[in-house]
């Protein structure tokens, strides 16, 4: 009915939800998944059967609760009060979530529901709940690689973020490589990551490969100790620039070390996975950092060691 050539008499819609409320109780959560999937778009469905789709199993529930049309801002945030933190996560998910809607859910609140509502950049949100969200952050890093790709963040906010994810990799950096235990192995190279850092320490292999193994298993605690050995700043600072959005930060770093652009690339990639960034931004990036003079970014970063010496 819904892929008809003419568009269906009130009738003729009243007796298919006639016949698919009477069948729904015999279909198997499989089959509720794929018809809730294909009407959840229809602007001609019910509200009363739009709310039992709505109500059903995650799977099933879904489909309705991210992208109906027919599920306004009142009813939506009556559905909050009597279902699950699955079924939370769905409706954060929906585009152009209106403020209301987003208010209710961060009054909700759980983990989970926050970062899908963090990461909702069509999402309208309130200086006060984005407040609230990076508040959360601070006792729930994991928010943070979410929160610190929004628009509405203040500088003083974002600054907060990069803290929180700096320090996590901080930690990581004395955990996993100060503290003797046994690593996990690169399959590619059959190497630890402390081992890359030992052979490129020992020159045994070049910064750019080194950074280059590093990068394809999303090792930055260690592309960080690297990169600050060479460049002479502390670990937090190299850091920072490494999971900024910004990306002009490490472009003046591994620049200014004479980082090849295909090894600024394997950053990239790392940093696409880290921040959740699209290729076209990727490529955007590569390309600013092949326009970079090198001597332009060892310029910079001298002027930046003078300044903190001053």
């Amino acid at each position: 009915m819904i892929v008809a050539r003419r568009a269906p008499t009130k009738q003729e819609i009243q007796l298919f939800e006639d016949i698919l409320q009477n069948f729904l109780p015999t279909i198997d959560e499989a089959g509720r998944a794929r018809l809730s999937d294909r009407l959840a778009e229809w602007p001609r469905l019910s509200r009363k059967l739009t709310l039992v789709f709505a109500k059903d199993v995650i799977a099933v529930a879904k489909p309705v609760l991210m992208r109906s049309p027919n599920l306004d801002d009142k009813t939506l945030i009556d559905l909050m009060r009597s279902v699950g933190e699955a079924h939370c996560v769905a409706i954060a998910r929906r585009v152009r979530l209106p403020g209301t809607v987003a208010d209710a859910l961060a009054q909700r609140g759980g983990v989970p529901v926050l970062a899908e509502l963090a990461g909702n950049m069509t999402a309208i949100l309130s200086t006060a709940i984005v407040r609230q969200l990076v508040d959360e952050a601070m006792r729930h890093p994991e928010l943070a690689t979410v929160l610190v790709l929004r628009h509405d963040l203040s500088a003083r906010d974002c600054d907060r973020v990069v803290e929180v994810i700096a320090s996590r990799l901080r930690a990581r950096i004395r955990d996993d490589l100060l503290t003797p235990k046994p690593e996990a192995v690169i399959e590619r190279s059959h190497l630890t990551p402390a081992d890359l850092v030992g052979k490129c320490r020992d020159g045994e292999l070049s910064l750019d490969e080194a950074i280059v193994a590093l990068a394809e298993d999303d090792h930055q605690t260690e592309i960080a100790i690297l990169l600050s050995e060479r460049s002479g700043f502390d670990e937090v600072q190299v850091v920072k620039v490494l999971v900024r959005p910004d990306a002009s930060g490490i472009q003046m770093v591994m620049k200014a070390l004479g980082c090849s652009p295909e090894t600024f690339r394997a950053v990239c990639k790392m940093r696409q996975h880290l921040l959740r960034f699209d290729k076209l931004r990727l490529t955007w990036e590569v390309d600013d950092y092949i326009k970079l003079p090198e001597s332009k970014a060892k310029e910079t970063l001298a002027g930046l060691k003078r300044k903190k010496v001053g």
